[in-house]
C-alpha cells in the first residue's frame, strides 16, 4: 500500500511540475511575441514611410518647419504635486502636404523623437496602418493573426508598444501602440498564444513525462493487480486448508461401525458412506457432517446460524453460499429414497423429513 501511496504521489508531483513547465513556456512564447511585436511595429512603419518618401518627399524640396516647446505638468497644475508628466508642444508644417501650420500637445512625449512622431504623422495621413500588413509580417515570425484590432483616442504618446497579459491558461498578449501620436490615435489589439507553438517548445519535456507517467501507471497497476491476486489466492487457500480438515478427519474405530438409519437408508457416518439396498454413494466429510447435524433432530428445522458454526466455523457470506450448494448435493445423495426429504424453511433453516 505505501509503494501505491508512492507512485501516485509521484504521479501528480510529475503532473504538477509538467503543468509549471507549461506556464513557464507560455511566458517564453510571450517574451518572445513582445520582442516580435516589437519588430513587426518597426517594419510595418519602416514600409509604410519607404512608399510616402517614394510617393511624396523623393526629388522635391519639402522642409519641415518645427517649433517645439515643452513644458512640466507640475507648474501648471501642482495640486496633484509628484511625479511631473511632461507635455511637449509640437509646432509644424510641411509645404506641399500639410500647407496649414499644425499645433499638438502630448503627454508623456519626448522632445528628441520629434521627427520621428512628425514622419509618423505625414505617413498616417497617406498611408494609414492597415491589419492586413501587420498579420502578414507577424506570419514571417511564425505568430498567428491580430484580434481586436482597434483604433482608439488618446492623449497619451505610447511608445515604445505596451504590452500586457490576459488570461490563465489559455493567454493573450494585448498590445498597446501610439501609431499617430499627433491625432492621437493609438492601436491596439490582441495577440493569442499559440497552444501548439507553446506544445512544441516543450516537446522534450512532454516526451520524458509521458514516458515516466506511462512507467508509473504500468507500475501501479501490475501492484494493484498483483495485490488482487494475492488476495485471491489467500481466499481460496483459506477454503482449501478448512476443506482439507473436513475430509482428512478419521473418526475413531468405533464409529466406523456407527450406522445411523435415515428412513431406508444407512447412513455410515464414519466412512461418509451412503447405503441404500445395494445402491452406495460415497459424500464428502462437510456432506456427511451436514448431514449428521440434520439427522440428530429429524423433522425439526435447524437453523442456517447453527449449521454455519459447526459446520465451517462462520456464518460468512461465502460459507452461506456454499451451504446451499452443498444441500444440493445431498439431495441429489439421496435421492433414490423416496421417504427422506431434506426442505429449506426461508430465513429459518433446513429441516431433514423422514417418512414412516
Amino acid at each position: 500500500m505505501l509503494s501505491i501511496i508512492t507512485m501516485v504521489l509521484i504521479f501528480f508531483g510529475q503532473c504538477y511540475w509538467l503543468f509549471n513547465q507549461y506556464l513557464y513556456s507560455m511566458d517564453d512564447s510571450i517574451r518572445e511575441m513582445q520582442v516580435a511585436c516589437d519588430s513587426v511595429l518597426d517594419k510595418e512603419f519602416e514600409i509604410r514611410y519607404e512608399k510616402f518618401h517614394e510617393k511624396y518627399m523623393e526629388g522635391r524640396d519639402t522642409k519641415l518647419m518645427i517649433n517645439i516647446h515643452m513644458f512640466d505638468s507640475i507648474t501648471l497644475n501642482n495640486k496633484h504635486g509628484g511625479s511631473g508628466t511632461n507635455y511637449v508642444r509640437f509646432r509644424f508644417s510641411a509645404d506641399s502636404i500639410m500647407p496649414k501650420e499644425k499645433t499638438v500637445t502630448i503627454r508623456n512625449a519626448k522632445s528628441e523623437n520629434s521627427t520621428r512622431y512628425i514622419n509618423r504623422y505625414l505617413t498616417a495621413l497617406k498611408y494609414p496602418p492597415t491589419k492586413q500588413l501587420i498579420d502578414s509580417l507577424l506570419l514571417t515570425y511564425g505568430f498567428g493573426p491580430t484580434q481586436n484590432f482597434v483604433f482608439k483616442k488618446s492623449s497619451d504618446c505610447v511608445q515604445p508598444a505596451i504590452f500586457s497579459v490576459r488570461g490563465n491558461m489559455v493567454k493573450t498578449l494585448h498590445v498597446s501602440f501610439s501609431t499617430n501620436p499627433f491625432d492621437y490615435q493609438i492601436l491596439h489589439f490582441d495577440l493569442p498564444v499559440t497552444i501548439s507553438h507553446v506544445i512544441r517548445s516543450m516537446i522534450w519535456q512532454l516526451a520524458g513525462s509521458l514516458l515516466l507517467m506511462l512507467i508509473l501507471a504500468f507500475c501501479l497497476i501490475s501492484q494493484m493487480r498483483t495485490i488482487f491476486i494475492q488476495k485471491r489466492i489467500d481466499n481460496i487457500r483459506h477454503e482449501f486448508m478448512k476443506n482439507m480438515i473436513y475430509e482428512m478427519k478419521r473418526p475413531e474405530e468405533s464409529a466406523i461401525e456407527n450406522v445411523i438409519r435415515l428412513g431406508k437408508t444407512d447412513f455410515l457416518y464414519g466412512s461418509n458412506e451412503l447405503r441404500y439396498g445395494k445402491e452406495r454413494v460415497i459424500i464428502t466429510s462437510r456432506q456427511a457432517e451436514l448431514l449428521r447435524l440434520l439427522a440428530e433432530t429429524p423433522n425439526m428445522v435447524v437453523s442456517r446460524e447453527r449449521i454455519l458454526h459447526e459446520v465451517w466455523g462462520d456464518d460468512s457470506y461465502s460459507n452461506s453460499l456454499a451451504l446451499n450448494v452443498q444441500i444440493t448435493y445431498l439431495r441429489r445423495a439421496l435421492k433414490s429414497d423416496a421417504s427422506i426429504v431434506i426442505d429449506a424453511v426461508i430465513k429459518k433453516g433446513y429441516v431433514l423429513k423422514i417418512k414412516s
